[in-house]
């Protein structure tokens, strides 16, 4: 069931964001830097981006276990899906594609019409975003830890 987080969602949305970064970058992003994410400092984060009004996170829960989790945000007055991730054994249920558009819809509804996300060069789930008709937009580099990493920005228009 997809619904609006609360702050007592936090841990539960950065046990997602570490497993699915693990899962996820394992080849793409260097190896130390992913054994060294740490769930209290994620906590922390997320407890952040919930305490922040130019931020909307919607969880998806099953059986009282959040699963996965979109974050709809405002970033130097542009919108942004900041991050979307879903639990492996979730994937490929039509979860993603519900928290997409909420988070899409989110934005809209606040009169957005361009909407960006940032997708790492590298990670085969940049199609998700084309697929649902975000256009590719700009390429540029990203420092995760000591790497230089290639990254995409897409951008859907809804004008």
């Amino acid at each position: 069931m997809i619904r609006e987080s609360n702050i007592k969602d936090a841990e539960g949305i950065a046990t997602v964001n570490l497993e699915s970064w693990q899962e996820t970058y394992s080849g793409i992003v260097d190896a130390d830097f992913l054994n060294s994410m740490d769930l209290s400092k994620a906590v922390d984060r997320w407890t952040g981006f919930l305490n922040d009004p130019d931020v909307k996170i919607f969880v998806d829960v099953e059986k009282d276990t959040v699963v996965g989790y979109i974050r709809a945000e405002v970033k130097n007055g542009k919108a942004c899906i900041g991050a979307i991730y879903l639990l492996k054994d979730y994937q490929k249920m039509g979860i993603g594609k519900e928290l997409l558009l909420k988070g899409l819809d989110y934005l809209k509804q606040q009169n957005y019409k361009n909407i960006f996300v940032d997708v790492l060069f590298d990670n085969p789930t940049k199609y998700f975003y084309q697929k649902f008709g975000a256009e590719p937009f700009e390429e540029r580099t990203l420092k995760i830890g000591e790497q230089e990493l290639a990254e995409s920005v897409y951008a859907w228009n809804f004008e």
